[in-house]
């Protein structure tokens, strides 16, 4: 599997992970968002962050809360951010009806509500490798970030 976003915060920062219906130009979105984090504030303390696009598909973001807690009103501005960036480039950046799952070619998508029928298909096997959007804690990226379908919740849930 790809690349893990390397952080200098805590393995209990929070983590967001928002994937893209296509690809992303890592370098454009980073630099359309730098303004954001140089900025984003939580009840007038600034949000310590690191941000970064992981195999074209992900934009993963991680907050450093050692000493306060990042609260809804900024993780709101966040999401609206996230949002608009998409909306600006014809992506969808909130979607979480699916997942990607590695095949020869690089990435593909799969809708939770099609997992099972891929999966007796023989499409989707219990060694495939995919990627968990689910996580939302830093430390997560080394232990459920890159997973395989045998080992993760998703076979639990949709078989």
């Amino acid at each position: 599997m790809g690349k893990v976003f390397q952080n200098k915060f805590s393995p209990e920062s929070k983590l967001w992970v928002f994937q893209s219906d296509k690809e992303l130009d890592g370098e454009s979105v980073l630099g359309e968002l730098s303004s954001f984090f140089a900025n984003w504030q939580t009840h007038g303390r600034k949000v310590e962050s690191a941000c970064s696009v992981i195999e074209g598909r992900f934009l993963l973001v991680v907050v450093n809360e050692g000493s306060y807690t990042v609260s809804g009103c900024a993780i709101d501005e966040l999401t609206k951010t996230i949002r608009k960036v998409g909306e600006g480039r014809n992506l969808n950046l909130l979607d979480r009806g699916g997942f990607y799952y590695v095949v020869s070619e690089g990435l593909s998508y799969v809708k939770f509500t099609d997992f099972k029928k891929l999966y007796q298909q023989g499409v989707l096997k219990d060694d495939t490798d995919f990627y968990d959007a689910s996580i939302s804690i830093n430390r997560e990226l080394s232990t459920r970030w890159g997973s395989k379908i045998k080992d993760s919740w998703i076979k639990n849930r949709f078989l």
